[in-house]
């Protein structure tokens, strides 16, 4: 049977960004989350957002609240850098998600711009890049108890390449993973009444796109 959900993808590269990565061999990380979305509910339908373009906006017709979940990829801007004009409608997007409380999930950007949406802070990682395989990520005990991770392992290695790190989370907000080089390797944030489950390594990579 097909699925009927509706999905926003949301890909934060900027369109200097995604002409980088096409010409460096690899996907769009736009398309890497329409794929594995297709695959895991099959028959569902897939939009995908540019929010760092210029006068980018939702297709027509369409209202945020009509997505049944919205998918944020992973991205080479710095969330840190709050006033950047490729940041700014991205947070603005991520809070507007939480008011409007359309859920979602995401990895590596998406974490950090959930977290500063919400009122947290991210800065540049002291230990500079954690690239490649992130090795023994350790579900925390709210990690354990949270349906994100059900049925999984308690300890595992994942996919991942990042700059910066969550350093304060949001009230409410629950990190849910970590390992020794980054602390909160997952979230779960919770304003207003909407909700974000992000993981800072890249569950839709493989190792073309590594």
């Amino acid at each position: 049977m097909g699925s009927d959900l509706h999905f926003l993808v949301v890909d934060g590269y900027s369109k200097e960004g995604r002409a980088g990565l096409e010409a460096g061999g690899a996907t769009t990380v736009g398309m890497l989350y329409r794929q594995m979305l297709e695959h895991h509910s099959p028959g569902c339908t897939v939009d995908i957002l540019y929010p760092a373009d210029p006068g980018v906006s939702l297709p027509a017709g369409t209202a945020l609240e009509s997505y049944d979940g919205l998918a944020w990829t992973g991205s080479s801007l710095t969330v840190w850098k709050e006033t950047d004009p490729d940041v700014l409608p991205q947070l603005e997007l991520a809070k507007e998600a939480f008011r409007q409380q359309v859920p979602s999930f995401g990895s590596c950007w998406a974490a950090q711009i959930g977290i500063v949406a919400a009122g947290g802070r991210c800065v540049a990682h002291p230990f500079g890049r954690e690239m490649g395989i992130a090795r023994k990520i350790e579900l925390t005990s709210e990690g354990r108890a949270h349906p994100l991770y059900m049925g999984k392992t308690t300890v595992f290695d994942a996919f991942i390449s990042h700059d910066d790190e969550i350093t304060h989370l949001p009230p409410g907000a629950l990190c849910l993973a970590s390992n020794s080089y980054t602390r909160v390797q997952a979230v779960s944030i919770t304003p207003q009444g909407g909700v974000m489950w992000a993981v800072q390594y890249h569950p839709e990579y493989d190792l073309h796109e590594l």
